[in-house]
């Protein structure tokens, strides 16, 4: 008698959430992309706080990527790396003499660079060459 008082419920409760209604039909449910077609859109002027406990941002106007003193280079581990929209690497600035680097004090430096391709992710890499681990300390897509 259980098992019938359990059958009923079951069936109950899947008739009353829809589940047995056979006129249901197919709908696309494709969310349609804003901005222009064709790609990803990212925005002309953003400033995006990396760090909050050293006061650290990066800013993208246009194909220009800009950087507070927040970068690290005591050692040869750290890397900044810029993207384009297709996620291709197009700079990476791992030395005070690369492309839109300055010094702003003995370890710190920071990005000034102006790239042919709109940069759209900026990222502060970090290799530890003891280990082999490796990762991104923070990662910003604009």
């Amino acid at each position: 008698m259980k098992q019938v008082v359990f059958a009923v419920f079951l069936l109950a409760m899947v008739s009353f959430t829809g589940c047995l209604n056979t006129d249901d039909t197919t709908k696309d449910n494709t969310i349609e992309p804003t901005g222009q077609s064709g790609g990803y859109s990212p925005p002309d002027k953003a400033n995006i706080t990396v760090d909050t406990y050293r006061d650290n941002w990066v800013a993208k106007n246009g194909n220009r990527i800009t950087t507070s003193c927040n970068i690290n280079l005591d050692s040869t581990e750290y890397q900044v790396h810029v993207f384009d929209s297709e996620n291709n690497l197009i700079h990476v600035a791992n030395s005070w003499n690369d492309y839109g680097v300055s010094q702003c004090d003995y370890d710190d430096i920071k990005l000034d660079v102006t790239l042919g391709p709109e940069p759209t992710k900026v990222g502060l890499f970090y290799y530890d060459r003891d280990s082999g681990y490796a990762y991104y300390t923070w990662l910003v897509t604009f």
